[in-house]
């Protein structure tokens, strides 16, 4: 079993990041902040989502949820995650934002907003 070594709690939602980067996700799904590519009442047991992408570190807000994978890069999934773009009940789908110099190593999400 690979361990646990991050968790995360939001507005409406929770999150775990393994050793390995596999995210978890449970808890309210109505604007598609867990990622799992539905929208759903309410996941009540953690469920494996499919990212395609080694997480790091995510945040979640009330509606949306932010992360980052191995090499830096920027993500973003649910409902109201705009600048430039709405994902709605989007899967866990990167973001439109350009590091070109830098890479992300921290961020944090708020009720309507990200850093």
């Amino acid at each position: 079993t690979d361990p646990v070594c991050s968790i995360e709690a939001g507005g409406k939602s929770s999150f775990a990041i393994t050793e390995n980067g596999m995210l978890f996700a449970w808890g309210s799904n109505d604007m598609g902040q867990l990622g799992t590519g539905q929208i759903s009442h309410h996941q009540q047991t953690p469920v494996l989502i499919e990212t395609g992408f080694s997480a790091c570190e995510v945040s979640a807000a009330k509606d949306f949820t932010v992360g980052f994978d191995d090499k830096g890069d920027f993500w973003s999934w649910g409902g109201g995650v705009s600048s430039p773009s709405r994902f709605g009940e989007a899967n866990a789908t990167k973001e439109f934002f350009s590091f070109t110099e830098s890479s992300v190593v921290q961020l944090a999400a708020g009720q309507f907003h990200t850093a």
